[in-house]
């Protein structure tokens, strides 16, 4: 995503009225803690299948009621990685995603896709 579509999607995303079970807004002015990162991405990503959308989106320096763009300074110094760190990065995620029953490889190689499992419900529907 270049820096003007990114910008676009945001622009996009201030637009919704509110937040929805897939859109999420976090101000994490200058934190955020790690395990609830992970049950974010957990939730909106599963809720973002079950509405039958594409992406699901935790948007951080943004005021969730009122969509006030304050910026953020999460982790500010984060490594950054090269091409090849990324795809290394990406191929160990869905092994673990394989491994964990959450997703699986139609096809091998650059053709192959991955299709992410519907979590189970337990509320009997």
């Amino acid at each position: 995503m270049t820096p003007t579509e990114a910008e676009s999607k945001l622009a996009d995303l201030l637009a919704m009225p509110a937040e929805t079970e897939w859109l999420e807004f976090k101000k994490a002015e200058n934190n955020f803690d790690f395990d609830s990162l992970g049950q974010y991405f957990s939730a909106l990503s599963n809720e973002a299948n079950l509405k039958s959308q594409a992406w699901a989106w935790l948007v951080f320096g943004v005021k969730d009621r009122t969509h006030e763009v304050l910026g953020t300074n999460y982790r500010p110094n984060r490594p950054h990685l090269d091409e090849a760190q990324k795809v290394k990065f990406i191929v160990n995620l869905l092994q673990e995603m394989k491994a964990e029953g959450i997703a699986s490889p139609s096809g091998r190689g650059p053709a192959a896709f991955w299709e992410l499992s519907k979590p189970e419900r337990n509320d009997g529907g």
